[in-house]
């Protein structure tokens, strides 16, 4: 490794950000998958870094740690492909803060921050309550900041957050979703933008919020509907 001494327990390649760590190869260990569904949706081979276990929150439960930036409201359903609602599906929702860090690289963080794990219901909706995500650099003080100084590729990620979904009987989906509009979806430094994943975030006015309750200052709002396939 170079630079070895940079790495450590928060940080666990020299100058590597998370998103830019080799992933485990997809199938090692675990027997074949079938080819994904036409609605399957579309996931990414990132693992989620290291986290507290959180209980799932009912519908529009709040982010843990949330900093005072603009609301974002997510709503949906969780279903399989035939489209039949998966009642209590749990997805666990993590984004970086407004420089780039997330939760398990600030060494000053001794809670949750910025994560959260929320409830479908019945009908398989859900209310997701955080904030808008920003778009921030890989870390550039190391090889990969040497490499793509060499280049004329962008270091910059557009805006996005994370969702992972583990129902029994389904298989794992690990995906993230942009915000429309946002800068760098074209130039994303690792390249995990795909149009699918590409949600509008619709402002609204103070007032009356998806979760049933008020809010006081004007927030945003998008929709995205998450298909799982069965094993």
């Amino acid at each position: 490794m170079v630079d070895g001494h940079r790495q450590d327990q928060r940080r666990q390649a020299p100058g590597v950000h998370p998103c830019l760590r080799r992933p485990r190869p997809r199938h090692a260990g675990r027997r074949p998958q079938p080819p994904l569904h036409p609605r399957g949706h579309l996931g990414h081979r990132a693992r989620p870094l290291p986290h507290r276990r959180l209980a799932g929150g009912p519908l529009g439960a709040r982010h843990v740690g949330r900093p005072a930036q603009r609301p974002l409201y997510v709503t949906g359903r969780v279903t399989s492909t035939d489209g039949t609602p998966l009642p209590g599906a749990v997805l666990d929702v993590w984004q970086a803060d407004a420089d780039g860090a997330y939760e398990a690289q600030l060494p000053e963080a001794d809670e949750a921050r910025l994560r959260a794990k929320y409830r479908a219901r019945d009908d398989g909706s859900f209310c997701i309550r955080t904030i808008a995500p920003r778009g921030y650099s890989i870390p550039m003080d190391g090889p990969v900041g040497d490499l793509i100084r060499h280049t004329d590729i962008s270091h910059y990620r557009p805006a996005r957050f994370h969702v992972l979904l583990d129902e029994p009987g389904h298989r794992r989906l690990i995906t993230h979703l942009f915000q429309a509009g946002a800068a760098y979806l074209d130039t994303d430094v690792v390249f995990g933008t795909k149009d699918a994943l590409i949600v509008p975030f619709t402002p609204r006015p103070a007032g009356p919020s998806p979760d049933g309750d008020t809010d006081q200052t004007p927030f945003l709002e998008a929709e995205f509907d998450f298909v799982l396939q069965a094993e």
